[in-house]
C-alpha cells in the first residue's frame, strides 16, 4: 500500500496501491479502494478509482464519479490528496515529476452527467 487517505465526511478512508509487477512506470497502475471494502474480505472489491501515468501526467482509467458519485460529491478535496500521494510515490520510486490533470471544471462536468 502506498498511502491511506482519510475521508472527511465518511467513517472510512481510501487506500492507494500500486498494481502490477515492478518495471517501467508506463506499465504501472494505481488502484484506490475503500478501506472498509478491503477489510470486509469479500472476493470482489469495487474500485474507487484506477490511475496510470501517461506522458508524465496522471490519468484516471476508472473514474470515481461513476463508481461512487455520493462520495465524490461530498469529498471533492480528496482528489488533490490522492494525486499528491501518487505524485510523491512516483517521484521517489521512478524519479519522475508528474503533472496533476484534474480540474474543478472537469469534475463538475462529470458530476453533471
Amino acid at each position: 500500500m502506498i498511502a491511506s487517505v482519510p475521508l472527511r465526511h465518511w467513517d472510512d478512508s481510501l487506500q492507494i496501491r500500486e498494481m502490477g509487477t515492478p518495471g517501467e512506470l508506463k506499465d504501472q497502475r494505481f488502484i484506490i479502494t475503500l478501506k472498509s471494502d478491503v477489510e470486509a474480505g469479500s472476493f470482489t472489491i469495487k474500485l474507487f478509482a484506477e490511475l496510470m501515468v501517461l506522458n508524465n501526467r496522471l490519468r484516471f482509467l476508472v473514474k470515481p464519479e461513476k463508481q461512487f458519485p455520493e462520495v465524490v460529491y461530498c469529498e471533492r478535496q480528496i482528489f488533490s490528496d490522492i494525486e499528491s500521494e501518487i505524485a510523491t510515490f512516483v517521484k521517489d520510486k521512478y524519479s519522475v515529476d508528474v503533472s496533476l490533470v484534474r480540474t474543478d471544471k472537469s469534475m463538475d462536468m462529470r458530476l453533471a452527467n
